[in-house]
Formats: C-alpha cells, structure tokens, sequence
C-alpha cells in the first residue's frame, strides 16, 4: 500500500512496486488508508509519507501496525531531521526514506528486503504452526523444559502424569521425573498422581523457543509393553513347568507301575506265608514287617500313580471353613513347638475339591512349613475369596471366583533355584530319611487337576508363603 498526496510520488513508487512483482494500491489520504486496509484484510508492505492531508502518517502506522502486526512499514519524508528518524523507529518501522528518492535501485532493494522479512517471518509463523499441532497431537508424552522447570507440555503428558495442563506448568521437572533423567537417555519409573508405577523411556533433544534455547523431553510409556513381556515370561514359565512336570509324571507312573506290580506279587506272597502254621516266631515276625514295609510301600506307589495321572478322580466339594476347623486339631498336633494360627474370613463357602483332598493340601503344606522352622516360629493359615480376572489365563486358570487359603511361615526362606523346583517329585532339601520329596508335588497335581492356582513367594531368612487358589463351588 502506497499513501502519499504527491501524484509523482506515487506514480514512481507504483513503478518500482512493479518491476518487482508486486500490485501496489495507492491512496493519498489518512481516510482512503483505513478503507483500503479494511478491504485488502492482509497487507505485506506499506510506503507511508510522514505529513499527509489529514492526518499524521507515524499515527496511521502505529494504527497500521496495531491491525497488521506482520505488515512492514517504510516511512518516506522531505524533512530529514533526527525526530523524523525517532519517530520511525518508535513506530517500529523497517526503514526511513528521504525525499526525492534518486537511487530507485537501492530503495528496490530496500523493499525486498522488507518482503523477505514477511515472508521469512510468515514461514516461520508456519513451521511454529506446525510444530505447535504436531506436538500438542504426539501420541508420546511431550515437555518443554527451561531452567529446569516446564514451560510447555501436550496432552500425552497429563494423561501420562494425571495432572492437568495449567497445574504441570511451571512444575520443577524433577519432581515429576528421576533427577538423573535430566541428564540422561534411556528407560526410567515415575509415579502418576494416583500413585500407580509407570515405566517410560526418555528422549531429551535441544529446541528453540521464542529465540531461547530450551530442552524438550519425550517421554513414551512402556508399562503396557513391560507388562506384556512380563506376562509372556509368565506364561512361558507356566509352559515350561507344565512340560516338566508332564514328563516327570509320565516317568513316575511307569516306575510305579512296574513297582506295583512286584509289590503284588510280593504282598501277596507275604499273606500266604502269614496264613500257614507258625513254625518260628522270628519268622512270623518277619513276615508281618515284610507286609507293614509292603504296604507302605504300595501306599507310596498309589501316591506316585496319582501324581503321574494328575489324580485324576471325580471331583468332590468341602466347606472350607469346616474342613480347616475340623483339621486345625490334627495340624496342631503335627507342628509340635510351632505355633500355628488360622485365620477364615466369613462366607468362604465351597470349594471344587472333597475333603480328603484339602486334608492333603493342607497336611503336606504345613508339615513343610514346620520343617522350615526348625527352631521354632509361626505358622499362619489364612483362607479368603477373591476374584481372578483375565490375566489369570496365563497361569492356566479360568477367571472368577476362587478361595485363596495361604500357609506363611517365619523359617528359613528358599533360594530362587531351589524355588524353581520345589514341586517336582523326589526333589527334596531336607536330610536323608526326613522326605521322600512327593509332599510339594502332590499337592501340585491336586490343584492343578481342579483347576487351581499355586503360587510360593519366598526369600531367605524370611520366610515362605504359598497360595492356594481353589475354584469356588458354584
């Protein structure tokens, strides 16, 4: 936009507009300013003269400059005093011309310059604009921090932390990060305003604001990922026990079953010579310790059977709390010098195995938490129900309602390694003649053959828990 009241004026200024490419719009007064300005809406460039017919041309470019803030303003004047020249720069104008301009080439040059500034100002104004919409729709957590406080942040960052924009603005970063997370790359653990633990992996990278330098984290979080790959492990290691076990069972059961059968005939004969007209005492004697050592024998074997066909009968149900109480006498009476606490919580109801089942839980789960506390200690037992979700699949078990009883001891704790094998038959770290290693194993093939769920937690010199989840009869 040209504005001057000289007809040659304009008519040269329109000339050199151009030859450069450009459409001028003329006008020579204050009045004919406003109006083109409000019909033209954008304006790039604008000759102002200083002194015009109505009006002060420093006051319609401060109003110019109000409207158009992008627009660059050159002022032209026949008066080259130094207030002319303040008065331009205070309006913020990108250059002062006197009149008569001489050297159109040099004042050409100077309105290229002025465009370039838009132009250059206008592409930077897009890349913001960009920047600005591809950070606040990032999919990562984002945070522009300066002088270690945060200046900006996107939406994947309140939902990351569960604080809202305005309260994360301004917040020191250490307190919503690690403090070595400002310095370093890599994975970390923050906390969420609930609380809740959350894996993230940072990425730190340099970025200019407002001409400043500033620091820009990104921060993706992995809990979903790591809980998956947890997950995998879990079931992997499901599958790996279940394949061991599966192999020792078959392995168990066909040595038992051969077994069994030497026993009958061994049994066997043992009745008859007992049936058969005493000759000596001694033998007589014999013989019964041969049939009291057979039969535990075969009771033993029957035990291995079991294992090996994953005890395999029809199912039956127990009360829970009837069945605990009525054992609780019985397991005192086994734990000796152990103190033994039992603890049910109200409505346990039924569970998906008979009462002879449970006995057997409970008796080899105790006397292998007794065995634990050598020298004396506590055993508690705890029953409750609970409710297993989805992600119980991956331990081989159906979602729903379930009677967790729990056995906890004070003993000595378990290895890791020895953790990983204490369910497979004959592997046993008591002392020889103290176990045969089928207690553990046993109650394995149990739960597992009811559709169950057993877990140990366990650390040494502080005692071992198992857990014992039943399905609840329906």
């Amino acid at each position: 936009m040209i504005v001057d009241d000289e007809p040659g004026i304009v008519e040269l200024l329109s000339l050199v507009c151009k030859k450069n490419g450009w459409r001028p719009h003329a006008t020579p007064s204050v009045a004919g300013a406003r109006a083109l300005l409000t019909d033209l809406g954008q304006l790039e460039l604008a000759i102002i003269d200083r002194n015009l017919p109505d009006g002060s041309g420093i006051d319609l470019s401060r109003e110019i400059r109000r409207q158009v803030p992008e627009c660059e303003i050159i002022i032209c004047t026949a008066e080259g005093s130094l207030q002319s020249a303040i008065e331009a720069i205070d309006v913020g104008a990108f250059d002062y011309v006197q009149k008569p301009i001489d050297n159109l080439d040099a004042f050409a040059l100077r309105l290229r310059s002025a465009a370039d500034k838009v132009q250059l100002r206008r592409r930077l104004d897009q890349s913001e604009e960009r920047y600005r919409a591809a950070f606040f729709a990032a999919f990562d957590a984002m945070l522009v921090v300066d002088e270690g406080r945060i200046l900006e942040v996107n939406h994947a960052a309140t939902e990351l932390f569960g604080v809202p924009e305005d309260h994360l603005r301004g917040t020191p970063f250490a307190q919503l990060v690690p403090n070595e997370s400002m310095t370093f790359e890599g994975d970390a653990t923050i906390k969420d305003a609930r609380g809740a633990e959350k894996r993230i992996e940072i990425v730190r990278s340099r970025v200019m604001i407002a001409g400043k330098a500033a620091m820009l984290y990104t921060l993706r979080d992995m809990t979903a990922r790591y809980e998956a790959e947890r997950h995998k492990e879990r079931l992997e290691r499901t599958l790996r026990e279940a394949r061991t076990m599966e192999a020792l069972g078959r392995l168990a059961s066909g040595v038992a079953h051969d077994f069994n059968n030497l026993l009958s005939v061994i049994l066997a004969s043992a009745e008859l010579l007992q049936m058969t007209p005493p000759v000596d005492p001694a033998v007589q004697q014999s013989v019964s310790d041969i049939l009291s050592a057979g039969r535990s024998a075969a009771d033993l074997t029957q035990r291995i059977l079991a294992f090996g066909r994953g005890a395999r009968r029809r199912a039956g149900s127990c009360d829970v709390a009837m069945a605990v109480t009525q054992l609780s006498g019985i397991l005192r009476a086994s734990v000796g010098q152990v103190n033994l606490a039992v603890t049910l919580a109200d409505g346990l109801g039924s569970v998906g195995v008979d009462n002879d089942e449970l006995g057997q839980i409970l008796m080899n789960l105790v006397v292998n938490a007794r065995d634990a506390c050598a020298d004396g200690g506590h055993i508690v037992i705890a029953a409750t129900r609970a409710d297993l979700d989805a992600a119980a699949r991956l331990d081989g078990v159906v979602p729903g309602a379930y009677v967790v009883i729990k056995v906890t001891d004070d003993g000595k704790g378990m290895a890791p390694d020895v953790l990983e094998r204490i369910f497979e038959p004959y592997f046993t770290t008591k002392l020889k003649g103290k176990g045969n290693g089928l207690g553990l194993s046993t109650v394995y093939g149990i739960v597992k053959n009811r559709g169950g769920l057993i877990q140990v937690q366990s650390e040494v010199g502080k005692g071992t828990t198992f857990s014992v989840h039943l399905p609840a009869a329906s």
